[in-house]
């Protein structure tokens, strides 16, 4: 009905605005002859538009439309309603002369006039002389507006020198009381001074008329600029700086990528006085952002950073541990006076390659600025300055996002200054081709910015406009845009070679003299300068740029440079990496908490609560003042409220967070009859920081930077972002990538900031289920196969690049967030939150565990031990993240299961080492397991998998023992949205996590390791090479050939294979079986099962082929990847048959028992139905041996006939190992000496010098890939 209604509204708009235009136009029709021009075009819309403003006051149009209007709407014809009536007297305005006693052609005339010169103001832009190679118009359209021909209107030359009238509508500040009237060619050739000049102006389209009036008195006059021999002085100074500067770069780096600013070089001296007026309107801190065009001038000019730390970084000689990125990324922080006196503060934000990504980052630090000096409402302290390309301005999405954040009362920063360096490329496409609007920064035009586009080789039109758009923000408070049509006079970078895709625009580059001298030639021709006054300046400048060049060579550079001023007092990340910190309880006293319980639940007595709302605000204060069964939204209210009385500010922003995307906040009341708001946590009583909530657009990228952004000058407050759901955070992943995770280690950017991620598996789709924890846990930089020191240990949380929690208590949820403000240093916390555990009955806390003496539990031991058998009779011990650990309580519970623990892991990255690995040792006799509702390729799973193994080396009971897996089978999809499967899912995998049937791996072999991987050799001479040795948990070192039995579970069919190429890797390692105890070394093959040997005296009867000498290899299915030497248990599927070069080469198709895909592969047509193409085989060619072919036709036979072939294989390795069958003849050479086999004349003692002279382990790094080793082996299409 509503919908219905808002439709017939709009008609009626439309309808009314249809009468209004339908009157003038029949009006005009029958209007004196040549007033057909008011009906067409943007005259038309002119003569609409002022219809409309006189309907709406009369006195607002000029007295020559109120003489034409009263005619109309007295019926007068419109030929006769040009009659000025004798009372007719115009309003003074501007000292502008009085119109009455105009006849009718006169009038007529008059009014053309009007919308000639509203044309030019319209229009102008389009024939404007912006671009400074002369190729195109800068709105890549070579037409001429109808509407700017004297024929358009009825004129002639004839006309030209007609007098008219100078007053409202034509340029009335060229009135004055000698001259009163201009001729019409005199007014034809100002407005395209004023219009098609060096500067084209767009600002008709807003829609506010003091703006619009403004920017007309500022540049309808007779000289907009008009600059002192001392201003053009500086500007001279400020152009030969920033083209020398370029100019000495190339010439000592000429093989440098610098990204230079050739061809724009005026953008110094104009971001110099857009700064310098800036500050002369109250401006005490800028915050530039900008892409890498240019950043090094910037830096180097505007910034004022030290050229000589410039070129140290062009040197290589920078300290690497002060951040890890190119030189033209970096970011500064530098105070320095402007030609006034007063001093300004500069940051340029440090960026990624990911153009525009730090623009909403720029907007975050400039509101966080003005929070600092209480200026969120004037906007005069801070501003943010953005610098734009214009395939980026107009191509990228997180543009409008930014500039969306311009009028949202949490998010304005009191308009930004906009400059698009306008090369009129993008990389090595056209405009043409990456836009699909006249100008690049036709996006502007929606926020109603006014834009100056400037001819980029005329220095001080492009100065008078940066000084135009300083006092238009300082006004008005609104955006501004000045697009810069330059060129860039080399490639993309300083090595490409722009004329392969450009050859016209390159030519024109090459005869096209550069700023400077264009604006020497311009100074000298108008005897402002001598020549050889500038010369001796620009010997002057190029020897202070020699003198840096020297001084670089010594230059030291200080953090300093990076850091801003807001984190006095924090350790610097150098300073962070030599000490380390205490840790804080993080409670607070029982009562504060109490005080914010009552504030938050308790509004205004005459505030008009929902009544179902007044409900669940009484029960948090019950629950609070009883201090039991808290929920999640209490606990975080708590903790944002004891935090504002601890004078911490608390920003939170997300899309719903007032509410809460799940109705669980409700941190912003709203009067049911008035509409009223009240904020329980700004009135808490007593001096308290302000805490600010506040629903964002809708918007990811660009209020992710945002946050970000206000973070980084705000190390003293909470910065929460909060998604709408985890899943929509993608939409993001450019600043989680390059900013959250990285920004400490690239540019010594440190932030606090919180990102807020809902996540669980309801049932409801793929896009409402996941945060994507797997994506963020990838991110962290820890190493998952080292064990961290005791001192790592204590300062893991220092060392971390960010913190992943995914806690299961509301109590936990309080201490984390409290815990990112009781530290000296900051780090980024992703806190995932379960969507159920907002209200489940179980999620529930007691104020005690937020009193004092209380802090965040990162792991959580098994809680009901006397419910449970005692732990040496525990069978398997399951560790689990988030509210599954409810699903498997709950389950437990029902199930009369008390054999087996289960413990939470609250913090999942730094990986709680020191925590989990003594609990792991409680239970001696259990197996390990990890559980989780997410797929396998999801989830932490990746991540804690290596982790538990390397807590466990440090085990009594469990040493290299790797968990087992229970959850969801991998997918592309995230989760289902069939609330059938969801059940059924859940049944699978907590089955799964409960089954003591299921077969725990071979953990009791590890593996030592010699030398480095990628090296070869034949023979182990000098420790050097690589070798991968297999050993028992005591050390003993074992043959994987011999000593290693073939069953794992005979009963059951569960055989043992050894990993020697782990899939998605390609360097081919193979068991050495002439070497003592049979090592893994660089070689050729895969998998192998024990026990087994395929005897070259033999010939199969079916393959007609001898056997090729080796155990018998394995062709492993599955998802799990292995590592080198690794023993896996295996099921056999089938078995194919490889013919090389007349030997048969069995390749036995096995899945891993703990596989996911386990349970449903059982024979080879299961293989065949799930994994249709794994079976496919193909012919090969290697190491330029003939074509090798697959026997059987290419098919894979059946699990019968492969264990058949399996049994054959291990009879002739019985016969071989107990002597039967000759080790060493002509053809080969097989070392056959073992520890465990009586029988064997191969048999040795540990005492035996064979063994004794084993290398001990003696790993390193990888070495760099030899050609022969980096070979790609495939054995039919199977991924192995």
């Amino acid at each position: 009905m509503l919908r219905r209604q808002a439709l017939r509204a709009g008609q009626s708009l439309r309808c009314l605005r249809n009468v209004s235009s339908n009157l003038v136009a029949r009006h005009l029709a029958s209007a004196a002859p040549g007033s057909d021009i008011f009906a067409n075009g943007t005259n038309a819309y002119y003569a609409e538009e002022m219809y409309r403003h006189w309907r709406q006051d009369p006195k607002s149009v000029h007295a020559s439309w109120d003489t034409y209007f009263s005619g109309l709407d007295k019926g007068i014809p419109g030929k006769d309603a040009f009659q000025a009536p004798p009372a007719l007297v115009a309003r003074p305005t501007d000292g502008a002369p009085q119109l009455h006693g105009l006849g009718g052609q006169e009038l007529n005339d008059h009014l053309k006039v009007q919308l000639l010169v509203r044309a030019y103001q319209v229009r102008g832009h389009h024939v404007a002389d912006l671009d400074p190679l002369g190729i195109l118009d800068a709105d890549l359209d070579n037409i001429r507006p109808a509407e700017l021909e004297l024929s358009h209107y009825g004129w002639s030359e004839r006309d030209l020198d007609k007098q008219f009238t100078l007053g409202p509508g034509i340029l009335p500040h060229f009135a004055t009381e000698e001259r009163k009237t201009m001729p019409l060619r005199e007014i034809i050739k100002t407005c395209r001074r004023i219009y098609c000049g060096a500067v084209g102006i767009q600002y008709i389209h807003i829609p506010d008329k003091d703006q619009c009036d403004w920017i007309r008195e500022r540049v309808e006059i007779p000289k907009p600029w008009n600059y002192t021999g001392e201003e053009k002085r500086m500007i001279l100074d400020r152009l030969m700086w920033s083209e020398m500067f370029e100019k000495f770069i190339a010439s000592k780096y000429p093989n440098e990528k610098r990204f230079g600013l050739e061809g724009c070089e005026t953008l110094i001296p104009g971001m110099k006085a857009l700064i310098d007026r800036s500050v002369d309107h109250g401006v005490k801190s800028i915050t530039l952002g900008m892409a890498h065009r240019g950043r090094l001038n910037v830096l180097a000019n505007v910034i004022r950073k030290p050229i000589e730390a410039i070129l140290n970084e062009f040197s290589g000689s920078i300290d690497a541990t002060e951040g890890g990125d190119v030189k033209y990324h970096l970011g500064a922080n530098y105070v320095r006076p402007t030609p006034s006196g007063k001093r300004v503060s500069l940051s340029l934000v440090a960026n990624p390659s990911h153009l525009e990504a730090c623009a909403p980052v720029v907007l975050g630090k400039t509101r966080a600025l003005q929070h600092l000096e209480q200026d969120e409402t004037e906007h005069k302290t801070a501003m943010g300055v953005i610098l734009h390309g214009d395939a980026a301005f107009a191509g990228q999405g997180v543009v409008y996002e930014t500039m969306g954040f311009h009028n949202l009362p949490c998010y304005g920063t009191g308009g930004t200054i906009h400059l698009i360096i306008n090369n009129q490329i993008g990389f090595t496409t056209d405009p043409r081709f990456a836009r699909s609007t006249p100008y690049p920064s036709d996006l502007a035009k929606s926020i109603d910015a006014p834009i100056f586009h400037v001819n980029g080789d005329n220095v001080e039109a492009l100065t008078f406009v940066c000084q135009l758009a300083a006092d238009y923000r300082a006004k008005f408070k609104k955006d501004v845009v000045i697009d810069i049509v330059c060129y860039r006079r080399y490639g993309h970078n300083e090595t490409d070679q722009p004329s392969f895709t450009q050859p016209r625009m390159y030519k024109a580059i090459e005869k096209q003299p550069t700023p400077l001298t264009q604006y020497i030639k311009f100074l000298v021709g108008r005897k402002t300068f001598t020549e050889d006054d500038i010369e001796e300046h620009r010997k002057w400048v190029w020897g202070m740029l020699e003198k840096a060049a020297e001084g670089a060579k010594n230059y030291v550079p200080t953090s300093k440079e990076w850091l801003s001023a807001s984190w006095q007092g924090f350790p610097s990340p150098k300073e962070l990496a030599e000490v380390t910190l205490p840790v804080r309880d993080t409670g607070a006293s029982e009562d504060v908490l109490k005080k914010v319980g009552h504030a938050i639940s308790t509004p205004p007595s005459k505030f008009n609560v929902h009544r179902n709302l007044a409900r669940i605000l009484a029960t948090r204060g019950k629950t609070v003042e009883e201090g039991t069964n808290i929920d999640w939204a209490t606990a975080e209210a708590l903790a944002f409220g004891s935090l504002a009385l601890e004078q911490i500010h608390v920003r939170l922003s997300g899309q719903d967070v007032e509410r809460g995307t799940f109705s669980q906040r409700h941190a912003v009341l709203h009067d049911q009859e008035t509409e009223e708001q009240y904020v329980p946590l700004n009135h808490l009583g007593g001096n308290q920081a302000r805490f600010v909530v506040c629903n964002s657009s809708l918007s990811e990228f660009g209020a992710l930077g945002f946050e970000l952004g206000y973070s980084l000058v705000s190390p003293d407050a909470l910065t929460i972002w909060e998604a709408q759901f985890g899943d929509f955070a993608n939409n993001a992943q450019c600043i989680i990538d390059q900013f959250i995770a990285s920004g400490e280690r690239k540019w010594l950017q440190r932030s606090g900031l919180v990102m807020s991620l809902p996540h669980g598996y309801d049932g409801q789709g793929a896009e409402h289920s996941s945060g994507r924890i797997e994506r963020f846990l990838q991110l962290c930089d820890d190493h998952p196969h080292a064990y961290p020191s005791p001192q790592k240990i204590e300062r893991q949380h220092q060392d971390c690049n960010m913190q992943i929690v995914y806690p299961t208590t509301p109590a936990n949820c309080f201490h984390v967030l409290r815990r990112q403000i009781h530290r000296d240093y900051r780090k980024p916390l992703i806190l995932f939150f379960s969507k159920s555990l907002l209200r489940h009955p179980a999620a529930r806390s007691d104020l005690s565990e937020m009193s004092e003496n209380t802090h965040f539990q990162r792991y959580i031991p098994e809680l009901y031990l006397e419910e449970l058998v005692a732990p040496e009779e525990i069978k398997r011990h399951i560790l689990c993240s988030g509210q599954v650990y409810y699903t498997l309580l709950e389950e437990r519970k029902k199930r009369g299961i008390n054999n087996i623990a289960i413990s939470r892991v609250e913090q999942i990255s730094p990986f709680p080492y020191d925590l989990i690995t003594p609990d792991l040792d409680r239970y001696p006799n259990a197996d390990l397991l990890w559980c989780q509702e997410e797929p396998l390729n999801n989830g932490a799973w990746t991540y804690v998998d290596p982790r538990i193994l390397t807590a466990s080396t440090q085990t009594q009971y469990h040493k290299n023992r790797r968990p087992l897996y229970a959850g969801r089978a991998p997918t592309s999809s995230v989760a289902t949205g069939h609330k059938y499967v969801h059940k059924k899912e859940i049944e699978q995998f907590v089955t799964d996590a409960f089954d003591l049937e299921r077969e725990q791996s071979w953990d009791q072999y590890t593996t030592r390791i010699i030398g480095a991987p990628n090296t070869l050799g034949s023979t182990l001479s000098d420790n050097t090479d690589h070798r991968v040795y297999v050993e028992q948990q005591d050390g003993t070192v074992v043959s994987p050939f011999h000593d290693i039995p073939l069953f794992a579970d005979e009963n059951k069919g569960i055989l043992n294979m050894i990993v020697e190429i782990p899939r998605w890797t390609n360097a081919k390692m193979e068991i050495s079986k002439d070497e003592t105890f049979n090592p893994i070394k660089q070689d050729t093959k895969r998998g192998k099962l024990r026990y087994t040997w395929e005897d070259p005296s033999q010939t199969h009867p079916e393959t007609k082929a001898k056997g090729d000498c080796d155990p018998l290899d394995v062709c492993e299915i599955g998802e799990q990847i292995g590592y080198v030497g690794q023993i896996k248990q295996v099921k056999v599927l089938g078995i194919m048959a490889l013919l090389d070069e007349g030997e048969t080469d069995w390749k036995v198709i096995v899945v891993d028992v703990n596989d996911p895909l386990a349970s449903r592969l059982n024979d080879i047509e299961d293989v065949e139905r799930h994994l249709p193409e794994s079976t496919k085989s193909t012919s090969f060619t290697a190491d330029g041996k003939p074509e090798n072919n697959f026997a059987f036709a290419g098919e894979a036979r059946n699990k019968r006939y492969a264990t058949e072939i399996i049994h054959e294989c291990h009879e002739a390795w019985r016969r071989l190992v107990n002597g039967h069958v000759p080790a060493k003849t002509t053809n080969y050479e097989i070392s056959i000496i073992n520890v465990t086999i009586p029988d064997s004349p191969g048999l040795i003692q540990k005492t035996d010098a064979l063994y004794v002279n084993l290398p001990p382990d003696s790993r390193k790094p990888p070495a760099s890939v030899d050609p022969s080793v980096n070979k790609s082996f495939h054995i039919a299409s199977v991924q192995l």
